[in-house]
């Protein structure tokens, strides 16, 4: 079985999490890459009512175990990138 992932990532410069919401929700996007954005816990909940099943927080050092568990709200999520988060072991739990 091959799975394919459609994602976006997220665009350069300052986040505009409107827009990119919006856009999300009106073209089905399935799923959101923000490596090395400046993406924190408050910025994570914002995220929570979409139906991403992929989000990629690679170095986002400003989320932390808060924010992540924002994303427990994230029924169909199936894929996440916690890589050089500030996350920790008990985060995860």
């Amino acid at each position: 079985v091959h799975c394919v992932w459609w994602a976006i990532p997220a665009p350069p410069g300052p986040l505009d999490l409107d827009a990119l919401r919006a856009h999300v929700i009106s073209e089905k996007i399935p799923g959101l890459s923000f490596e090395k954005k400046k993406l924190d816990d408050r910025g994570v909940a914002r995220l929570v009512d979409l139906d991403l099943t992929y989000l990629s927080l690679k170095e986002c050092r400003r989320l932390t175990d808060v924010g992540l568990g924002h994303l427990a709200r994230l029924r169909n999520l199936g894929w996440l990138d916690l890589t050089r988060t500030n996350v920790s072991d008990g985060g995860l739990r």
